[in-house]
Parts: structure tokens; sequence; C-alpha cells
């Protein structure tokens, strides 16, 4: 399905790198079956839109991870965010079309999840752009040139959902101490509308957000 249907449009912008240094940028972007390595910002805007790519169901969800720096310096710190032109114009909008941000981490890996819509255009190649820099640098929008780190493209592929929701979640731990509070993130497969959540033991014991947060155990 994927090699006989036009696009992505071309992006309205090509940000590039205004001052490399240090080994900063994405050396992997992670995104359900995407799974792209590639020189740091060295390599300045990279468009892979051609080289990986994923298919996806409109209104699931899926796991991100974004690999940057691993080689520099005392591990610098960046900031990492991504977009998906839902509507293919060629422009991201920080409004709707931002899927993930992370404000700043000297970690290696900034992971997280995608929440997409059910609204995104479907059967028709669509351009993911993820960016890094700094973190003491602001990524303002998806045209931001970034002053250490670097942007990629990717291709996404959006069908309508024919199937029945698979559940599935993450908790931000799994060994729980008495007295803590747990938080759950939805990763049920195939566009769920409506979540029950039953938690034994917890406080409360039950929820209807697709992600719960501060569900306390004593």
């Amino acid at each position: 399905i994927v090699n006989n249907v036009p696009g992505p449009v071309a992006p309205s912008c090509s940000p590039a790198t205004t001052n490399y240094c240090c080994g900063y940028g994405i050396t992997n972007v992670n995104v359900h079956t995407i799974n792209w390595s590639s020189l740091d910002a060295v390599d300045n805007y990279s468009d892979f839109t051609c080289a990986d790519s994923s298919l996806m169901v409109a209104g699931s969800s899926y796991p991100i991870s974004v690999s940057v720096n691993p080689n520099s310096p005392n591990n610098y710190s960046e900031r990492v965010s991504a977009w998906i032109d839902y509507n293919n114009d060629g422009i991201f909008n920080t409004t709707n079309e931002l899927v993930y941000s992370d404000l700043g981490s000297a970690n290696v890996l900034h992971p997280g999840i995608i929440y997409t819509p059910t609204t995104a255009t479907l059967n028709t190649r669509l351009r993911m752009r993820v960016i890094s820099d700094e973190a003491t640098n602001t990524i303002t929008s998806a045209c931001y040139s970034p002053l250490r780190g670097q942007v990629e493209d990717y291709m996404v592929y959006f069908v309508a959902n024919t199937l029945p929701p698979v559940a599935n979640f993450t908790a931000n731990m799994t060994t729980i101490p008495v007295g803590t509070s747990i938080n759950f993130n939805d990763l049920t497969l195939n566009a769920p509308t409506s979540w029950t959540w039953s938690f034994a033991g917890g406080f409360p014991g039950t929820s209807f957000a697709q992600n719960p947060t501060g569900i306390l155990y004593n």
C-alpha cells in the first residue's frame, strides 16, 4: 500500500543546523516500525522520508524514543520535539500537530508516547519531523533552525481502524511502595474511543480517563 500512493508533500521549510559542535544531534529515531540510526548533527538537515516509514492506525497510540549525542563531552543536555503533518499541507501546526516534546534531559534516550487522532489524513504519505537542540535553546516551531542540534524528517501512513481495540498500557513504575501514587499511560491499539480502568487496592479504584494519574496505593 505505502509504495503505491503519492506524497508526502514538500515541507514549507527545511531548517539547517547553524553552529554544529560537540556531538549534538539525533542518532536514532524509533516510532512504531521506524527504527533509523544516523550520524549526529554533523549531517545537518536530513530527509529520511524515503528511507524509513511506518504504517499506523489513526486514533491509536504509539511509543516514540529519540536518541541523541551519546558521544558528546559530558553528555550535554538536549531538547527534543516532534511533529506529524496530519493534514498533509506541508506546514507543521504547533497547536495540533506537535506530537512530542521533551524540554531537556541529559539522558541519551528521550522516550514518550504519540497519541494520534482519528482525523489524520488517511491512505497518504505524511511527513513526521524530529528536532533536537541543546537544552538552553527553545525549539519554537517545526521551522526552528537548531544551533547545535539537528532536524530529521520521516514518513508515516495512516489507515482507518477495522479491528477491535487491543488493550495495552504502561506505568511510571511497576514496583509500588506503600503510599505511592502511580501514573498510567494508554497504549491500546486500534483506535479506542472509551476507557474503563480498575485498580485493585488503589484509590480511586476506577477511572474512565485515557491516561489516569495519581492512583494512590496505601
